[in-house]
């Protein structure tokens, strides 16, 4: 037994000093370094953030079609950070907050109400970036959702960068300065739409009038922005109305529909000044400068003969009746609101109590009778000074009517616009007042000459006679208006 035992303890040792002799010695590695705290790097970025007193610059892109936004960032200890950045609204420099987190990464987190901040609701941005120290000190910005892994450089500003700030930030002032200016510009077309529609200085047309255009201004409604126009389509005498949209735009109207004509296009008139009742135009798409509002001319002219003439014959070739016969002969009669203007009556009303002192009865009997190209053949010589004649109807004092002939020269102009020259001379009884009358031709007949209009007829019969109103040019407040006998002369324009 006791033998037995010592064997077992024999081969005990043998397996002990077996297992001995096969350990290996163990290589001991130094303890590996751990990286700074989270809190600990950011309150090492931080000093060396805020230690750039001149700031930070970055140009930071939120995606690929954007473009880079230039910002400056100034860092402060205590969290708060002054941004000036090139987007519109955040062009000057405004104090925002700022912060740092992060878990195991850390994270640099600018406000909601940042530059930043607007960028991530408007462009897909983003205001919180993992912050990365670069070799040469400068920082790298990196999307902390991981949205594009697009790495923006932070680095201290220069004169460089500055320069791209600056640039951007003029960009969005003079953007500025030019949308205040359109603003300004459109305040004040409307203001002068609204002029336009005040005024009425009683002058006896309204238009449009352009080089290559002309149309009747009808309506101008301001609240609901359309414009009524009415023009003569293209060989056409009558005016059909048209009315149109408009939208006020800087310094003019833009007009939708456009107006055509031919080969003219009007999609907007551009304002000059406001004077005199009208609104200089400058220019009309292709139709050329002229004026929109009142004037002394009318915007095209008046349809032709409709009876008794070829469809070619105009007002003015019935008035002056150049060669033609039976001659002209057309009168006012005594109403004086219906054959005098009111700016007219105050110079009738001075020639009436002229004759007056005269020894006339003027102020029971006082007409004008116009007889153009007065000429028969007979009774009066062919004699061009005298063939057209004002004969002044007036009762003398012992109440017989009397004849006060006075004589001058007529041009046709236009297709209604007549020259009027009076050669300031008379018949023989009428030379005592000639001086005076003649005045009286030259104040109202003046070098620019009139308008003759037609405005229908004195009522509904077949033999009716025709009216047309002679309206200066010079100032259209003045016109008298005629009968046109016709007993001889049946040619009708109505």
């Amino acid at each position: 037994m006791k033998l037995i035992n010592q064997t077992i303890l024999l081969c005990f040792l043998t397996v002990l000093l077996a297992l001995d002799a096969c350990r290996k010695p163990t290589t001991q590695l130094p303890e590996r370094e751990m990286p700074p705290s989270v809190a600990e790097l950011a309150a090492a970025y931080k000093k060396i953030l805020v230690a750039a007193t001149e700031g930070w610059y970055v140009l930071y892109k939120p995606t690929a079609e954007s473009e880079g936004i230039a910002m400056k960032i100034k860092f402060e200890e205590n969290g708060k950070v002054k941004i000036i950045s090139g987007l519109r609204n955040y062009h000057e420099e405004a104090d925002n907050e700022y912060s740092f987190a992060g878990e195991t990464i850390l994270q640099l987190v600018f406000a909601d109400n940042s530059v930043f901040g607007e960028l991530t609701r408007t462009v897909n941005g983003f205001n919180k970036f993992k912050i990365v120290q670069q070799e040469d000190g400068s920082f790298s910005l990196k999307r902390a959702d991981g949205f594009d892994n697009l790495s923006y450089a932070l680095v201290k500003v220069n004169t460089t960068n500055q320069q791209v700030l600056q640039s951007q930030i003029q960009a969005v002032l003079d953007q500025i300065a030019f949308e205040e200016e359109q603003e300004r510009l459109t305040t004040e077309a409307r203001e002068k739409i609204a002029a336009l529609v005040e005024a009425d200085p009683g002058y006896y047309w309204e238009n449009l009038l352009l080089e290559n255009f002309g149309a009747r201004l009808e309506a101008i409604d301001t609240t609901a922005r359309t414009i009524t126009l009415a023009w003569p389509a293209t060989g056409s005498s009558t005016a059909v109305s048209h009315t149109i949209n408009y939208k006020p735009v800087p310094a003019g109207m833009a007009l939708e529909p456009a107006i055509t004509k031919d080969s003219y296009t009007i999609d907007t008139l551009k304002f000059g000044a406001f004077t005199d009742g009208s609104l200089e135009i400058i220019s009309a798409g292709n139709a050329g400068a002229g004026k929109l509002g009142w004037m002394h001319v009318p915007p095209f002219p008046y349809q032709n003969a409709i009876a008794g003439a070829p469809n070619t014959y105009t007002t003015a070739d019935y008035f002056v009746r150049n060669g033609e016969l039976p001659r002209f002969f057309g009168y006012t009669l005594d109403n004086m609101d219906i054959y005098y203007s009111p700016a007219l009556q105050p110079y009738i009303e001075d020639l009436k109590a002229y004759f007056v002192t005269q020894g006339f009865k003027a102020d029971e009997l006082f007409r004008l009778q116009f007889y153009n190209n007065n000429y028969n053949g007979t009774t009066i010589p062919d004699d061009h000074a005298q063939r057209n004649q004002l004969q002044l109807l007036i009762r003398n004092g012992a109440g017989t009517s009397t004849f006060q002939v006075f004589h001058y020269d007529l041009q046709k102009l236009g297709p209604n616009h007549v020259s009027m020259v009076s050669f300031g001379t008379s018949g023989s009884s009428a030379a005592p007042y000639k001086e005076k009358v003649v005045a009286f031709m030259n104040e109202i007949f003046t070098v620019e000459g009139f308008t003759v209009v037609p405005v229908g007829r004195n009522g509904t019969s077949a033999s009716a006679l025709q009216k047309l109103r002679l309206v200066s040019r010079k100032d259209s407040r003045i016109w008298l208006e005629l009968l046109v006998n016709n007993t001889t002369l049946t040619i009708y324009f109505d």
